[in-house]
């Protein structure tokens, strides 16, 4: 489900606890709370193996910085709806996350990236979405804005809405201007 499906899940794996911790003070039956506590608990920790995998994959395609993770269709559809409108149909569906490595320089960083985006092109039919306060090439900043026009992308200044992020994540400690949006390649 991506970065917004585990951060619902983590928001779910906490109202659900104070939900049977409630439950037990107050001397309740608890016992469906705590089967979905277990539920969305589990759901949240199993978000890291599926990234360790995406990541795996990602290193195949031949991807330096860029790691794609595999969306599920029905959800991808749903939060690029809610967002933006309607959305066309597409074979794939990743969420893309940039990963900075320690130690290397920006000019290094932006080669490898817009490696990373060149071979992301090559993929037909697919829809990628993001939220980043890295810097993207200029380069693809323009394909971005020549493709709004054509309503297949979206470069918004802010984060994600719809929801509430993880407290002390990466993205709450960094300073920068966050950029989300998608992008959908030609069939």
């Amino acid at each position: 489900m991506g970065v917004r499906g585990r951060d619902i899940l983590f928001w779910m794996f906490v109202v659900t606890c104070i939900a049977v911790i409630t439950g037990r003070l107050l001397n309740r039956p608890v016992l469906f709370n705590f089967f979905l506590f277990l539920f969305f608990g589990l759901s949240f920790l199993s978000f890291y193996p599926y990234y360790y995998l995406a990541k795996q994959s990602s290193k195949k395609f031949g991807l330096g910085v860029v790691i794609l993770l595999p969306l599920w269709k029905p959800w991808g559809r749903f939060i690029i709806r809610k967002t933006f409108g309607v959305v066309e149909q597409v074979e794939r569906m990743y969420e893309v996350h940039i990963v900075v490595k320690k130690g290397l320089a920006l000019g290094a960083f932006l080669k490898l990236l817009e490696h990373d985006l060149e071979i992301m092109q090559g993929f037909k039919g697919t829809l990628f979405c993001w939220e980043t306060n890295a810097p993207i090439p200029g380069r693809f900043r323009k394909i971005i804005k020549q493709r709004q026009s054509e309503g297949k992308a979206s470069w918004m200044t802010g984060y994600w809405p719809m929801t509430i992020r993880i407290p002390f994540t990466s993205k709450e400690l960094r300073k920068g201007v966050d950029r989300y949006g998608y992008f959908i390649t030609d069939c």
